[in-house]
């Protein structure tokens, strides 16, 4: 009896992985996924290393604690100076209506910021050594961070890249004819002069944008870990897998190959906690309130409170996480993209053609029946 019992902790002990997840998070949606994933893949009896660089100090996602899951932060200190210009560039497009012109100053700084954080991530030779005695067996990267397919090359992992940005690199065939750009304000359905703008597009973002990226950071990773380094550019064509954070039902339908697996739906939750008292409060005597009838706070428990029977609208900046969790509670949606610079237009468009969102320009946004003449 106790041999079988000891078969099966080896069993168990021979299927599970040591797992890696190197995180970029300028944002809390980006750190609730990460964390989702972590604790998806704790669960599955595999150990968890999450590589977590301080990119935004203002992020208000609890660390997590799990017995299955470490947590490393690069050492070389962190000034949220270098964030800055990033977050000035949000901050001065934040109300105005996108353009392309926007999407590309945000990306020339989100540039900048991804050096600085390279450059203090591969300079951790202490983090560095300790990963390679952790002998990990793959990794997650982030999709736009070229620096941290350098340090898995580098730690000789196997990669799996979980967003659907570099799926051209990934050597993944992209129709732009009916994809479109994360940069272009527009759905699947495009006119001849939108299908040239968004092949345009495109091209500029992968031969420009992407390149200099991968160009600048191949160049600081050879200077910090060795001319062994290749050209990270090339580097996603080795993946074995590229999970996307989507949903095959709902997002815009592409061919896909064997490599591709959709892993959408971990950044929300089918079973909810309890609303905190202060929530329940709220919503309970929402009637009973004179305005200012609004409750201000920096993160609150979304999924809950779409959960509850007397939620009725969500008005989002149309984060993929948000979207997705009014789907599955059956609540309509206002989104309104703050950035071109990310997936925020694109996802307005995703669920605006499956009709559970409607999505009014920023520059009519003021509008006090903004969510009477949107929806009816």
């Amino acid at each position: 009896m106790r041999f079988r019992i000891l078969l099966c902790f080896l069993i168990n002990a021979i299927s599970a992985s040591k797992i890696a997840i190197f995180t970029f998070e300028h944002s809390n949606s980006q750190a609730i996924f990460n964390n989702k994933l972590a604790i998806a893949l704790a669960d599955g009896g595999h150990e968890v290393l999450l590589v977590r660089p301080v990119v935004n100090s203002k992020l208000t996602v609890e660390s997590l604690i799990h017995a299955q899951i470490k947590t490393f932060t690069p050492n070389n200190g962190y000034d949220y100076e270098i964030y800055r210009p990033f977050e000035d560039v949000k901050i001065k497009h934040m109300f105005r209506n996108s353009s392309i012109f926007e999407g590309f100053e945000m990306s020339s700084t989100f540039f900048d910021l991804s050096m600085h954080i390279c450059n203090n991530t591969l300079s951790d030779q202490a983090l560095i050594k300790h990963l390679k005695e952790e002998k990990i067996d793959l990794a997650f990267h982030h999709h736009m961070d070229f620096c941290q397919m350098a340090l898995i090359q580098h730690l000789n992992i196997s990669d799996l890249p979980p967003y659907p940005a570099l799926l051209n690199s990934a050597g993944q065939f992209v129709p732009t004819s009916v994809l479109p750009s994360y940069v272009l304000q527009t759905g699947n359905e495009m006119s001849f002069l939108q299908r040239s703008l968004n092949h345009f597009v495109e091209f500029l973002n992968g031969h420009l944008r992407l390149s200099k990226q991968a160009d600048g950071q191949t160049e600081l990773a050879r200077r910090l870990l060795g001319n062994h380094i290749t050209n990270l550019i090339d580097f996603p064509k080795t993946a074995n897998l590229v999970m996307l954070s989507g949903d095959p039902i709902i997002e815009f339908p592409i061919p896909t190959t064997r490599k591709v697996v959709y892993i959408g739906g971990l950044g929300t939750r089918k079973e909810t906690k309890e609303l905190p008292k202060e929530f329940e409060n709220f919503i309970t005597d929402a009637r009973k309130i004179l305005p200012p009838n609004a409750f201000r706070a920096s993160w609150i428990p979304q999924d809950s409170l779409l959960a509850n029977n007397k939620s009725i609208l969500l008005i989002t900046h149309a984060g993929y996480n948000s979207l997705m969790e009014a789907v599955q509670h059956g609540i309509p949606t206002i989104a309104i993209p703050l950035f071109s610079f990310g997936d925020q237009a694109r996802n307005a468009h995703l669920f605006k053609k499956h009709g559970t969102t409607r999505s009014p320009q920023k520059r009519v946004s003021k509008n006090e029946h903004l969510a009477s003449n949107t929806l009816f």
